[in-house]
């Protein structure tokens, strides 16, 4: 049996390609560790479909896209819709229609959950067809609309 010897320029090519190899996956792991995984998401600069929404549709879409920069929707939680400083509450005459039995919040909601889907496919973890939009009453006899999880 014949063994080959290799000679010093093979040995020192291959120490460079291994070398190359190394520090190439540094600093792909570097990127992914530090600056990608760890910002939050943005608004998409086009939101193409969402800003066709109008009225309580466009404020559908934008609580959807606060449940998904604050990640309500990977721990599967829900939200109420105007809550906070960043989402506007939907108007009290839609959710006195809808729960005297109008449909036009469920057609905005259904507008508002195909608009955001579209835009935003890296939600593809997220049921679509498990978020459903909900109104409440308080003991004070105020609506609220949530949305969230069936």
């Amino acid at each position: 049996m014949k063994v080959k010897h290799r000679t010093k320029k093979q040995k020192l090519l291959i120490i460079l390609l291994v070398i190359t190899l190394l520090m190439g996956n540094i600093r792909v792991l570097s990127m992914f560790s530090s600056s990608y995984a760890s910002s939050m998401p943005e608004r998409s600069k086009l939101e193409y479909f969402g800003s066709q929404l109008k009225n309580d549709a466009r404020k559908i879409y934008d609580a959807m896209f606060y449940m998904y920069r604050t990640g309500i929707f990977k721990k599967g939680e829900s939200y109420e819709i105007g809550s906070t400083e960043e989402t506007k509450p939907l108007s009290e005459a839609s959710l006195v229609l809808f729960a005297n039995g109008n449909e036009q919040l469920l057609k905005d909601f259904g507008a508002a959950r195909d608009a955001f889907q579209y835009d935003y496919p890296e939600c593809f973890y997220v049921d679509w067809d498990e978020i459903s939009i909900r109104v409440t009453q308080d003991k004070e006899g105020k609506l609220h609309a949530s949305l969230g999880p069936r």
